[in-house]
């Protein structure tokens, strides 16, 4: 890829803790394991027997702290890096708190993650934990105000 095919990459990244399942009777379902099990089944929407012992195993045994943050913190390493050195102008941004800084690793990062943003700013999730279209629009804006910051018009 060379520098001038690209004019600028934007990366979101949600975490690690965020699962696609697919349930046998087709239904496909997006669950972020970092959230409390009751959650998770309001969210999922499946009543069958063993599924509550399923998302736990998954949560206790396969979302290691080595999947839902050494591997987020080396992506987001790996993504800055690249970036960084092909040349391409980028921003980088994140959606569920975590415990570290994205400014660890660049500068051309948003370091309040869109979560914590819109909590700080007083706005309300939707019915089952989205957050509503105002919250999408304050996030864009500030988005953009950081492009202008590093990089101008």
């Amino acid at each position: 890829m060379e520098r001038n095919d690209v004019d600028f990459v934007m990366v979101n990244l949600s975490g690690q803790a965020r699962q696609t399942f697919q349930h046998k009777t087709g239904h496909i379902f997006d669950l972020d394991l970092s959230y409390e099990t009751e959650h998770l089944y309001e969210q999922a929407k499946i009543t069958d027997m063993g599924f509550v012992e399923f998302i736990n195993f998954y949560k206790d045994y396969l979302m290691t702290e080595y999947v839902t943050h050494t591997k987020q913190i080396n992506l987001y390493k790996y993504i800055s890096l690249y970036l960084k050195d092909r040349g391409i102008p980028y921003l980088i941004t994140q959606t569920i708190p975590t415990d570290f800084k994205l400014s660890d690793f660049t500068e051309n990062c948003i370091d309040i993650t869109f979560d914590d943003y819109n909590t700080q700013q007083g706005r309300k999730r939707a019915r089952g934990n989205h957050w509503l279209s105002d919250s999408h629009e304050a996030w864009s804006k500030l988005l953009i105000d950081k492009i202008y910051e590093l990089y101008g018009t």
